[in-house]
């Protein structure tokens, strides 16, 4: 059991070398190129660092279309955030338009959704963000 944590605890840290912190970060840019609004929310969530993967997710939208990356550190196995997150996504009234899971190391997942929102889209990238991060959270 000491061995694990020991395993656990290096597998951790080489995760937090790439990342910046563990610590929740939160940024909001309202950009007004081009006259077409953009918007962006970046959040970081450790969780529950001992059972549960670190995970980033960033929400881009522009015009009628938003961007999705999730990055997931300390990915187990069997852990496979795509099928939640893209069920979610489909609750939320978004319509995934295309997706890619890339593996990267032993340790990381990076998966980008771009989504067209539906009519009846009312949300703010935050509280997207916010839902992804609990559909991907333990119950």
């Amino acid at each position: 059991q000491l061995q694990e944590q020991i395993e656990f605890l290096e597998k951790q840290t080489r995760c937090e070398d790439v990342s910046s912190s563990l610590d929740t970060q939160v940024f909001a840019d309202h950009d007004h190129l081009n006259h077409s609004s953009e918007e962006n929310y970046f959040k970081t969530s450790p969780f529950d660092k001992l059972q549960h993967p670190f995970l980033q997710i960033l929400a881009r939208s522009r015009d009628r279309s938003i961007l999705i990356r999730a990055v997931i550190c300390n990915k187990k196995n069997d852990f496979d955030p795509t099928p939640k997150i893209l069920r979610k996504i489909g609750t939320l009234k978004l319509t995934p338009i295309c997706h890619n899971v890339i593996p990267f190391g032993h340790f990381k997942l990076i998966m980008t959704v771009i989504s067209q929102m539906n009519d009846d889209f009312h949300m703010t990238l935050e509280d997207l963000v916010k839902h992804l991060q609990l559909a991907i959270s333990p119950s």
